[in-house]
């Protein structure tokens, strides 16, 4: 078992759990009330952000893990990069690596945590995340189908409402639909972590309730790089409940019925939004002719909408690029910008450049530029180099291998809620693969990834020590 850290760092543990869920919470909320997080954002934020990391580094070293370690190298070879490009007082790229540093801190909470610390700061950020997104959910789905703006008093932004019939996707507080379809996964395994860790069942009506929520608004956002991951996450825990039958069968058999289970219930489960999207649907086209009526307008006068409208609006065209919506051009471009400029490979690029050959050669035209490569991996080769491509590969494959012995594990000692970390572990890499916001964007978005990384790891250190603690 993991050994216990000495009395004098329990000051410390709770200050950077306290931290972390401040901070957590803070870029949680900040839609609901933008005016006021920009204010704090321009004094207290960045006065605390620095005080934080250096605690963190003072009282907790480098002693947690190679996978820590990886990621202090890899911030600080940020820094190095931007001072390589000629960009000396960071003039350029500030903001990213002071945003960026905040992977320490929220990285190593789940690392020093005890266990009863560990779950006590996962029930306090399930309860803030899931009442949040759940009331949000809900307001957005209402103005959904009421075709209505749900006007927030405060900034005058839209928490869901009238939607746009030409691409029927949820709005919700005025972002864009892939990254709030991101909180809503994350919002999502959360649920599914406390369905199976909480010891009072009843709470589990509410868990449950907020995860349905959940699961229908990433429907109506209609992201597949969000339907994705959930869909092989939720395969992966049926693979695991059959695991524990058959165990007479023959070995090589058995593998291949679990993997031909895996991608036969992958596809049913991506599928499964569908019907939701459809029922939905039903609603909203009833309220719209109902509406009509009530304002007697002629049938000529309005555009009739039937439930086959909210198909998905990217059909697929025989092309894989265009139902990718042109990643795998974006891809391809991001191998050319490193043939264009080797320099990348070494030192990286700043911010404004990394685009810059794709923008000139495949989106010439101002209002169909991307503002980056939709992959964090050839993000990374790209804005900071091989040094910095090889360190977050490293860190990927170590989380992944080991998120996937800690969930196939048949050790005693490891509880099914548990488990469930590995499960949105996981999904944000392959998130991240057609994404480029893990590790190489300061959003909010990856900062439920790094929590999550850091639980996990604690809890999978609890089980398989560590070298230098076997040691000790």
């Amino acid at each position: 078992m993991r050994l216990p850290l000495p009395a004098r760092e329990a000051r410390p543990r709770l200050f950077l759990a306290l931290s972390v869920f401040a901070l957590f919470f803070y870029n949680m909320v900040w839609p609901v009330h933008f005016y006021l997080a920009r204010s704090l954002h321009e004094t207290y934020y960045v006065a605390f952000v620095p005080v934080l990391v250096a605690a963190a580094l003072y009282f907790f070293r480098l002693r947690n893990g190679p996978e820590y370690r990886l990621l202090v190298f890899y911030w600080l070879w940020v820094w190095v990069s931007r001072l390589l490009n000629g960009d000396f007082a960071l003039v350029n790229d500030f903001r990213f690596c002071f945003e960026l540093s905040l992977i320490l801190p929220f990285f190593l909470t789940g690392l020093v945590l005890e266990p009863k610390e560990r779950r006590q700061f996962l029930v306090w950020m399930s309860a803030a995340v899931g009442v949040f997104y759940c009331v949000i959910g809900l307001l957005a789905l209402y103005g959904y189908t009421q075709l209505r703006y749900i006007i927030n008093p405060i900034t005058g932004a839209d928490f869901g409402g009238l939607i746009d019939f030409k691409e029927p996707r949820i709005n919700l507080l005025d972002t864009n639909s892939n990254s709030s379809a991101h909180w809503y996964m994350m919002s999502f395994f959360l649920m599914l972590y406390q369905f199976f860790a909480c010891r009072k069942k009843l709470w589990r009506i509410p868990i449950v309730f907020c995860a349905i929520v959940d699961y229908v608004v990433i429907a109506m956002t209609y992201t597949r790089s969000v339907k994705l991951p959930i869909s092989l996450s939720l395969a992966l825990l049926l693979v695991l409940w059959l695991l524990r039958y058959g165990k007479k069968v023959n070995k090589a058999l058995r593998i291949a019925a679990l993997v031909l289970v895996f991608a036969v219930s992958s596809v049913l489960l991506y599928k499964s939004y569908d019907p939701i999207v459809t029922a939905v649907a039903r609603i909203t086209v009833q309220n719209r002719q109902e509406k009509a009526e009530q304002l007697a307008l002629a049938e000529d006068a309005i555009t009739v909408y039937t439930v086959e409208d909210f198909g998905e609006f990217r059909q697929w065209d025989g092309s894989l690029d265009s139902y990718s919506n042109g990643r795998i051009e974006i891809y391809l471009s991001a191998l050319d910008s490193l043939r264009q400029e080797p320099m990348r490979l070494l030192r990286g690029c700043l911010s404004k450049d990394v685009m810059y050959f794709f923008n000139r050669n495949y989106a010439p035209d101002s209002n169909s530029r991307v503002p980056n490569f939709h992959n964090y991996l050839l993000q990374a080769a790209n804005f900071l180099g091989l040094p910095g491509f090889l360190l977050l590969a490293a860190v990927s494959l170590m989380l992944t291998v080991k998120a996937l012995r800690f969930f196939f594990s048949d050790d005693e000692r490891i509880r099914l809620g548990e488990k469930m970390l590995c499960l949105p572990v996981l999904s944000s890499f392959v998130y991240g693969l057609l994404d480029a916001s893990l590790f190489t964007d300061c959003d909010y978005r990856p900062l439920f990834s790094y929590i999550f990384f850091g639980m996990f790891l604690g809890y999978y250190y609890d089980v398989f020590p560590r070298k230098e603690k076997k040691k000790a």
